[in-house]
């Protein structure tokens, strides 16, 4: 659970350790609360501090029977809070994983977040999400480094290269387009004059055919020379 305290950010969690519940942690005046509470404190500064990278303090909030549960608050500065609850996360496993040392006995711990029970084998996404919830344009996914991170739904993503891409191929694509039926034009327009100059010479060479029926060439005249009567030979 995310709580907001001027100038920093909280993230409210449970550690609950292996140890026997003593009735005098009920009075936050007693030996046995201070003692538990400073060790503590100090324990998990110094296990939050390796992970969280502006961990401003832990405040222990008191202490619930069932073996010892722990209610607690990690403070981070509010400019860290885009990374720190990625960050938390992975310190909150490491304790889960590895206990917690307090004042020199070393105890087996389990973490709950949000009435989520946090196991070495819990979705960090899942535990992210009960310390922060995620934005609702955003999703959980896991990150190059291994950890859990709220970042923008895909679907709703602008793709620069994408738009970038369209921008300078669909012009080119257009351009392509028209070169290309250009050039079929001019084929098809070069290929119908070549049949028009194949007719046109197929036409000029063929020879010529008299007419008239008549063979040789006629005179230059133009005159027909007819045959003379027998009589005017005669005479």
């Amino acid at each position: 659970m995310l709580c907001i305290i001027t100038g920093t950010v909280g993230f409210d969690s449970q550690l609950r350790i292996n140890a026997t519940w003593e009735y005098t942690l009920n009075d936050t005046n007693s030996i046995t609360y201070i003692e538990l509470s400073k060790g503590l404190k100090k324990s998990l500064m110094e296990l939050l501090s390796r992970t969280i990278s502006q961990l401003i303090d832990i405040i222990i909030n008191g202490f619930r029977e069932g073996s010892i549960i722990v209610d607690f608050t990690t403070l981070v500065a509010s400019s860290a809070s885009a990374t720190a609850g990625s960050q938390l996360v992975e310190a909150l496993i490491s304790i889960v994983k590895n206990g917690i040392n307090v004042n020199g006995t070393y105890y087996g711990a389990n973490v709950t977040v949000g009435g989520l029970n946090v196991t070495a084998n819990t979705s960090k996404c899942d535990i992210l999400n009960a310390l922060q919830a995620c934005k609702s344009n955003t999703t959980c996914t896991i990150n190059s480094d291994g950890q859990a991170t709220c970042n923008e739904d895909s679907s709703d993503a602008v793709n620069v290269p994408l738009i970038i891409g369209l921008c300078v191929g669909m012009p080119l694509a257009l351009l392509c387009i028209v070169v290309l039926v250009l050039l079929i034009e001019y084929r098809k327009k070069y290929l119908e004059q070549r049949r028009i100059n194949a007719r046109e010479s197929d036409y000029t060479d063929r020879p010529s055919t008299p007419k008239d029926g008549f063979s040789g060439s006629r005179p230059s005249s133009g005159k027909h020379l007819l045959p003379m009567s027998k009589e005017k030979l005669l005479n």
